[in-house]
């Protein structure tokens, strides 16, 4: 290709200069032709011809409305809502300014533009921006709204489905950007600016755990065991159905308190309960009655069959049984079965008063007693047994005085364990004497009771298991005329001897002090007061 010579370079140079100032001298005091302002040409006029010009095209038919569309939604305002003004004058001085701004550069450039072609000019428009924000402030609220996850829900036998729904956020500021850009250039029409917020659950998901949850409710779900059978309608089905949301996934499974709520027959009729082993008397020792274990319906394996069988086609299921094991065990009764006499005491009721009132209240008592078993550490109260049953009216010391009331004879029962305890070498926690003293035992060996009914603070008799092993606690009426209680347990080689003695006498009151010495494989570990009391004469 031949290259331009400086010659030509200056001859097309010279050409242009020219033209450009050819235009110049024809456009000197008037708006450059091919400049346009909305679509209408105030080219070879001056600026006041060209403020009327475009006054008259402009100012009355144009951009009658505005319009923000959105998602689905549109909000218009008119003209007057938004005061839109023409501005013919301002509009008409920038016409006339192009090509005459700037440097000497941008005003060649401007003018060829024209010159060749169209330099289109943006028309100097007055508006009220607080409307045009409220404008877009009003279509952002109708469109704004939390995302709505899509929702599985069953009622009876029927599967129900809400779809999801987007969310839409508005970017107000460049909407409002775009509005007042569509008043600028008259077009009246601009976009919301925003972006879709999509739900975290969506249909999709939803339609995926409705067809499973249908497919549950296809046939009647049927319970076997042994020779009987129990079976589920799919309206029954759908009850033990839970739904549950994860955040992203709806989740169909069986609730298993809703499938014993349903099949609560089923429950009770396969369901039995367990029995602790017991001790009881072999002669002078103790033998074991084996426990019995209950029967339960394993509702964790069986919820498990169901959740990987029931959503696959499997409509009948075995009812899966476990064992329930007692508290207390054959193997663990052997381990802590209390195999010696620790300490043993007895009382002759027909020494005070042998009614069959008292008698039986004597019986009552001791049979709350009787097979106690009483764990290391544990506190043994006489009132949490005895104070909720029922007694006979019996003779009682109330105030000083003989008197009949319900109950009489507690107080023989809990003096007799009493000293059971004390022989064993137990740790006494709660122990009082009576007003005056009694026929049937040594002073200063006494615990009455009393429960608190009636007035009067609650006198209890309480002791602790301070052997290290389970202690059985034994105690009965006899036919002798004794009231007998044990306490057997394992072997603690203590060996214990209590005694009490006045230690005062006077007109109005006796005084008594009670002590206890217990030995430990030949050595003393304790020797003291165990109490001092004080006895008055009844009334």
């Amino acid at each position: 290709m031949l290259g331009l010579t400086t010659g030509t370079v200056l001859a097309v140079c010279a050409i242009l200069s020219m033209v450009v100032l050819a235009d110049y001298l024809l456009n000197t005091g008037k708006v450059y032709r091919g400049v346009e302002v909305a679509g209408v040409s105030p080219g070879g006029k001056t600026p006041e011809e060209a403020e009327k010009h475009l006054q008259s095209h402009l100012a009355d038919d144009s951009l009658q409305e505005v319009r923000l569309t959105g998602p689905g939604r549109s909000l218009s305002l008119t003209r007057e809502d938004l005061g839109i003004i023409m501005e013919a004058e301002g509009t008409a001085g920038r016409a006339y300014s192009v090509g005459r701004r700037g440097w000497v550069g941008e005003r060649l450039k401007e003018r060829a533009e024209a010159l060749f072609g169209t330099v289109e000019v943006e028309p100097e428009v007055g508006y009220r921006p607080k409307v045009a924000r409220g404008m877009v402030e009003d279509l952002a609220h109708e469109l704004e709204r939390d995302p709505r996850d899509a929702e599985v829900s069953i009622e009876g036998e029927e599967v129900r489905m809400q779809g999801a729904a987007d969310s839409y956020e508005v970017d107000r500021e460049a909407t409002l950007k775009g509005l007042r850009r569509s008043i600028g250039d008259l077009s009246g029409e601009a976009p919301v600016v925003g972006s879709v917020v999509e739900p975290e659950v969506s249909t999709a998901a939803a339609e995926q755990a409705s067809e499973k949850a249908r497919s549950a409710l296809e046939q009647p779900l049927v319970f076997e065991h042994r020779e009987r059978r129990w079976v589920l309608q799919p309206a029954r089905v759908g009850e033990i159905l839970k739904i549950t949301n994860d955040g992203t996934r709806i989740e169909v499974g069986v609730d298993g308190n809703q499938l014993r709520n349903v099949l609560r027959g089923m429950y009770s009729a396969l369901a039995s309960r367990s029995h602790d082993a017991e001790f009881v008397p072999a002669g002078a020792s103790l033998a074991i009655e084996p426990h019995r274990n209950g029967l339960r319906i394993d509702q964790e394996r069986l919820v498990e069959e169901l959740n990987s069988g029931l959503f696959r086609g499997r409509y009948a299921y075995q009812v899966p049984i476990a064992a329930i094991e007692p508290e207390l065990t054959t193997e663990h009764a052997e381990s802590i079965k209390p195999t010696e006499l620790l300490g043993e005491y007895e009382t002759n009721y027909l020494s005070y008063d042998d009614t069959q009132g008292r008698v039986t209240n004597l019986e009552t008592a001791s049979q709350a007693v009787n097979h106690t078993l009483l764990a290391p550490g544990e506190v043994f109260s006489f009132n949490d047994l005895a104070a909720p049953l029922e007694y006979e009216s019996a003779k009682v010391i109330v105030d000083g005085r003989v008197d009949a009331a319900d109950g009489g004879g507690l107080c023989q029962v809990s003096s007799t364990l009493y000293m059971a305890a004390n022989h064993a070498g137990l740790g006494i926690v709660e122990r009082h004497a009576h007003f005056a003293e009694l026929a049937y035992i040594r002073p200063g060996l006494d615990a009455t009771v009393w429960f608190g009914t009636g007035g009067g603070d609650e006198l209890d008799m309480k002791f602790e298991n301070t052997t290290g092993s389970h202690l059985l606690l034994r105690q009965w009426v006899a036919d002798d005329g004794y009231v007998k209680a044990e306490i057997w347990g394992q072997p603690t080689s203590k060996e214990v001897s209590i005694n009490s003695r006045m230690v005062s006498s006077g007109p109005g009151s006796t005084i008594w002090v009670a002590a206890r010495t217990v030995t430990q494989n030949g050595r003393v570990v304790e020797n003291g007061v165990l109490n001092r009391d004080t006895y008055q004469p009844l009334g």
